[in-house]
């Protein structure tokens, strides 16, 4: 397809065209905000390696009705809510790994953390779900 018949296409079908462009932006400014945002996702694999090597704290910010569905072992349990009160419980000198069920709420867990003065986090990509769709053990409450 050569400029003319682009320019064309673009002009016949703006509103697709238009879409497009929409969606690009909103995919690039995603990983742009991804790459900066000062902590990394790592995978439940990841995580237990992470754990076999260092002394890490695993936190999970999860409201206390989706605990019924089990938990992580040997974590620390801080809704996201709390968390700006109740960081004083957790040490800014240990990796923190935040989980949550799907990973969206730990990121901003991470962010906060970030803003507080915590240097060495990460978060479970995917959740609780992705350690339980990777047939992990759980603690049943």
């Amino acid at each position: 397809m050569d400029t003319i018949q682009l320019g064309e296409f673009i002009t016949n079908h703006w509103e697709l065209s238009f879409a497009f462009a929409v969606l690009l932006g909103m995919l690039i400014l995603g990983e742009i905000q991804h790459k900066t945002r000062g902590f990394p996702d790592i995978s439940p694999q990841q995580l237990i390696q992470l754990s076999n090597e260092q002394d890490i704290t695993l936190l999970d910010v999860r409201n206390a009705d989706e605990l019924k569905n089990g938990s992580l072992q040997d974590d620390t349990h801080i809704p996201l809510p709390e968390l700006n009160t109740r960081h004083s419980e957790l040490s800014p000198d240990k990796t923190v790994i935040v989980y949550c069920r799907s990973g969206h709420r730990s990121a901003k867990a991470c962010n906060l953390l970030k803003k507080l003065g915590f240097n060495d986090l990460k978060n479970l990509n995917g959740g609780f779900m992705a350690w339980q769709n990777a047939n992990l053990p759980i603690n049943k409450a």
